[in-house]
């Protein structure tokens, strides 16, 4: 983690730290950083849009084209919404011996399809259907389980400008509980996890022993930090 002589040094190549008021504004500029850097560990709880506005009618119909939030407590949901790219959900069913798993990616960016026309409720769906280890799945599913109990609230506000946003669901403790991350730092926990999962996702209908060997070592890694 950058100190706060090295983040001044940054600071002064815009200009030179010579009042009080300047040094404040450095110091309240860490402070901000920070707050950043720590608030990137966590995943944050995910609250459903409310009322009648374009936002709100966009997501109520995204969650019927992908129903994220419709799992049992056997299911692990992801479902992930690219400002550009199409929106795809991924779940994953643990069975006896076994866990399944069901990708399905839309066709085409429903926001953009929405936006021109909000009447749209329909959309092209790809589905692809595979399988994962029972010994791997277990470990996936402790990874993300301890991820969204640890959700929390981040300290400092921030604001990202497109980006994608993912949000994972579980049902734990009889409750369902959902949580999310909106284009999280490269290199941070949060990251990190995502990361394993647009792996798997990329990877579906190819995993072999030399891939459950890559995907172990990735869930592994997360676990370390």
């Amino acid at each position: 983690m950058i100190s706060f002589e090295e983040y001044r040094k940054q600071f002064e190549i815009f200009g030179k730290i010579d009042t009080p008021e300047k040094l404040a504004i450095c110091e309240s500029h860490y402070k901000s950083q920070l707050l950043h850097i720590e608030a990137q560990k966590y995943f944050e709880p995910f609250e459903y849009e409310t009322g009648n506005d374009v936002s709100s009618r966009y997501e109520n119909n995204l969650a019927e084209l992908l129903p994220f939030d419709k799992i049992s407590e056997s299911e692990l949901s992801l479902i992930i919404k690219p400002a550009f790219e199409p929106e795809s959900l991924l779940v994953i069913d643990k069975k006896p011996g076994k866990y399944s798993i069901t990708y399905t990616a839309l066709v085409t960016n429903y926001w953009y399809l929405f936006y021109q026309d909000n009447s749209i409720t329909e959309v092209e769906k790809k589905i692809v259907a595979a399988e994962l280890r029972e010994e791997i799945g277990d470990k996936l599913y402790s990874l993300i389980d301890t991820a969204i109990l640890e959700a929390r609230k981040p300290e400092a506000g921030g604001f990202v400008l497109d980006g994608v946003v993912y949000v994972f669901s579980r049902i734990l403790n009889g409750k369902q509980v959902s949580v999310f991350k909106h284009s999280p730092s490269e290199g941070s926990k949060t990251a990190n996890i995502i990361n394993v999962m647009e792996w798997l996702v990329e990877n579906l209908e190819t995993l072999n022993e030399a891939s459950y060997s890559d995907l172990g070592n990735m869930i592994a890694a997360c676990q370390d930090k």
